[in-house]
């Protein structure tokens, strides 16, 4: 069983982090920035809604985008949000 992202950032020292919580899309962490802000990838925080959910992918989308994106410019060293690109 996968640890949770609480686990494995205390597991590597790290403290004050700020995570997501609910949702905790524990499969879309990646890690900690430098200056200890969690990051996460977007198209794994989709698929986490997806499968545990049961959104649709627009769905999902809406709710990241309304209830998790907006609310982030109100919190302390809020997660930060990696968009994978094609290159």
């Amino acid at each position: 069983m996968r640890k949770s992202v609480t686990e494995i950032i205390e597991d590597q020292g790290y403290e004050g982090v700020v995570i997501f919580e609910a949702p905790d899309y524990t499969e879309a962490f990646l890690g900690v920035t430098d200056c200890n802000r969690a990051v996460y990838d977007f198209e794994l925080m989709v698929k986490h809604l997806c499968d545990k959910e049961q959104l649709t992918r627009m769905e999902a989308i809406e709710v990241i985008e309304f209830d998790t994106i907006r609310s982030l410019s109100y919190q302390h060293n809020s997660p930060l949000i990696l968009y994978r690109l094609e290159a």
